[in-house]
């Protein structure tokens, strides 16, 4: 148990535990994550295998929009990662951005006279409000104090 080099017996370190709300917050986004990236892939290869005369600034904008999503992704898992690990709130980043897109697109959908609901508008329902739930359990009392540095 003691490092028998030396005399003196070794700090006790005290195991935190880590809150459900991280949890849920993590599992939460990794949708997310996966609708970024098979999102970003899917309209680059879309993109890529339209024709007409303007298909040059079609690869233009479809290798921005991938870039762009696979950015998200990329911010994702690294904010699962120290969410997780308790270093930073960097989770909330992603889940701020993606619940906001949820909500411009239900107001769209509203501004358009279109509140009916079709099948196609399910994984953008569902990954908002996962987002949504997300961004509400980290901005939580018990994931602020599991991000934040202990006290010295």
């Amino acid at each position: 148990m003691y490092p028998q080099s030396s005399g003196v017996p070794a700090p006790i370190r005290y195991a935190r535990r880590r809150p459900t709300t991280i949890v849920v917050a993590v599992v939460a986004m990794v949708p997310a994550f996966a609708v970024w990236l098979v999102g970003g892939i899917a309209f680059f290869v879309a993109s890529v295998r339209s024709k007409g005369n303007a298909a040059f600034l079609g690869w233009i904008l479809a290798t921005v929009v991938l870039a762009l999503c696979l950015l998200f992704a990329v911010l994702t898992v690294l904010g699962i990662r120290d969410a997780w690990a308790g270093r930073s709130a960097r989770l909330k980043v992603p889940a701020i951005f993606t619940t906001m897109l949820f909500v411009f697109q239900l107001i769209h959908f509203y501004v358009a006279a279109r509140p009916t609901f079709q099948l196609n508008m399910l994984v953008p329902l569902v990954v908002g409000v996962l987002a949504m739930a997300s961004w509400v359990l980290m901005s939580g009392r018990s994931a602020t104090a599991w991000v934040s540095p202990p006290p010295a």
